[in-house]
């Protein structure tokens, strides 16, 4: 006689949530923006979908890495030029499945907090009007927002950052470099094997106000550097995610550097 097969166990899956902590289970399910799982004694445990980092399950193994919403924090931007760029480039270059809000408004930093951990994406223009615009936050107090958000697995994209903005950055507690003057015809080569020249190529040319830095603090890792000179791209990881600085402005830009803006965007949420 054949032997009764054993049924397949249901493959485990894996739920990390965004404070770090991990629900082991079976069977997935989403429902109303809840992701549950079967746990022993035929018991349930559901989460919020915002709350995750990642999702696997298998085999084979399908992986979720949580949340794919970019939004942006414009204070001292130009709406009309480099967020219209910048929020224009992601609009034609995000994968599906991707939401992008470049007109979220975030009066106060709670706002901004909750929006960044349910994101997973913060774009920061170029700070046009750094020394005329709007009142900034606090440095610490933006400093702590945007870690808070970066340890918990999300990614935070500064792009042009001047000597002023660099200083604020740097009394936030982010990054600490030297600006140098702009390379507008400089060609910057990709450092390291890294997704953020994924359909980019080796290299790519400056466009129109790009600048160039030299890190002053070692986590902070060149990227894309031009022989001879400084960093037009560069990576910090905190905790679980990756603040990624980006020294063109988007005033003027190329499908190489909108490239680059959105491999930064998706870098953290694409396996990587």
């Amino acid at each position: 006689a054949l032997a009764a097969r054993k049924p397949d166990r249901p493959p485990t899956c894996v739920m990390r949530l965004l404070n770090g902590g991990e629900i082991v289970g079976s069977r997935p399910q989403l429902a109303r923006g809840l992701v549950s799982v079967a746990t022993a004694g035929d018991g349930r445990l559901a989460v919020p979908l915002a709350h995750l980092e990642r999702l696997s399950f298998g085999p084979p193994e399908i992986t979720f890495a949580g949340p794919r919403r970019v939004i942006f924090w414009s204070t001292c931007g130009d709406s009309d030029e480099e967020v219209k760029h910048m929020a224009a480039a992601l609009a034609a270059g995000l994968p599906k499945g991707w939401q992008l809000d470049a007109e979220a408004k975030h009066p106060q930093l709670g706002d901004l907090e909750a929006d960044l951990l349910k994101a997973g994406v913060l774009v920061v223009p170029e700070m046009e009007d750094f020394n005329h615009g709007e009142k900034l936050p606090e440095p610490r107090q933006i400093g702590r927002v945007l870690r808070t958000g970066l340890e918990r697995g999300g990614t935070v994209g500064l792009a042009g950052v001047g000597d002023a903005p660099a200083a604020y950055w740097k009394a936030a507690g982010l990054l600490s470099l030297t600006a140098c003057p702009r390379a507008n015809k400089a060609n910057f080569r990709f450092a390291t094997d890294t997704p953020l020249a994924a359909g980019v190529g080796d290299s790519f040319g400056a466009v129109n106000a790009t600048h160039e830095y030299l890190p002053d603090d070692r986590p902070l890792e060149p990227v894309a550097v031009r022989d001879g000179g400084g960093a037009a791209v560069l990576v910090k990881r905190f905790g679980r995610g990756s603040l990624i600085l980006l020294g063109m402005d988007y005033y003027a830009t190329s499908a190489a550097v909108d490239r680059v803006l959105v491999n930064a965007v998706t870098l953290q949420r694409s396996g990587h």
